[in-house]
């Protein structure tokens, strides 16, 4: 999650800046993202990866985290954003 940031705002910003396609919202889940907390800032941005075997093989004998780096490469595009 990026703090004080709406999922609707980081999913248009993906769109719309890096043309990265996602989903935001509740997701057809409110009773989950109740209990996640997500609720009442309108649920979560979903991204969908699909990683050919051969890249996750790649990445699981080179201990890469393919999460880890998409959520830090969107941390470093939201802070580079905000200056």
């Amino acid at each position: 999650m990026i703090d004080g940031q709406e999922p609707q705002d980081v999913a248009m910003l993906l769109d719309q800046e890096f043309g990265i396609a996602v989903r935001a919202g509740l997701h057809c889940a409110p009773l989950m993202h109740r209990a996640i907390g997500t609720y009442a800032q309108g649920g979560t941005v979903r991204i969908n990866l699909t990683i050919p075997a051969w890249l996750n093989a790649f990445a699981e004998k080179n201990n890469i985290n393919f999460s880890k780096l998409l959520q830090d490469t969107l941390f470093s595009m939201a802070q580079a954003r905000s200056q």
